[in-house]
C-alpha cells in the first residue's frame, strides 16, 4: 500500500494522492494500526506540509501509539494552518 501511494506522489495519478494518502490513513487508523498511518501521514505532510488533515490525523494517531508530545505537536502545527476565522471560532468554544 505505501510503495503505491509513493508510486503515486512521483509519477502524478489521475485521482488526487492526497485523497488516497488520507484514505489509506484513516483506515489503517481505525484498524488500530497507528505506526503505519503515521507512515502514509508523514509521507503525505512532507509531499503537501499545509495539509490540517493529514496534521491532524498523524497527531491523533501519534498519541494512540503512545507518541504523546509528538502529536500534540502535530495537532499544534495544524491549527497554525487553520484559516483565521475557523481558530476564532474553535477557541470561542473554550
Amino acid at each position: 500500500m505505501l510503495g503505491k501511494l509513493l508510486r503515486n506522489l512521483i509519477s502524478g495519478p489521475h485521482v488526487s494522492v492526497e485523497d488516497d494518502a488520507l484514505r489509506l490513513a484513516r483506515d489503517l487508523y481505525n484498524e488500530s494500526q497507528h505506526d503505519e498511518a503515521v507512515k502514509v501521514l508523514t509521507t503525505l505532510i512532507e509531499y503537501k506540509p499545509d495539509c490540517v488533515e493529514a496534521l491532524m490525523l498523524c497527531g491523533a494517531a501519534k498519541r494512540a501509539a503512545g507518541r504523546t508530545k509528538e502529536g500534540l505537536a502535530d495537532l499544534a502545527r495544524a491549527g497554525r494552518h487553520l484559516p483565521r476565522t475557523m481558530r476564532r471560532a474553535s477557541t470561542s468554544l473554550r
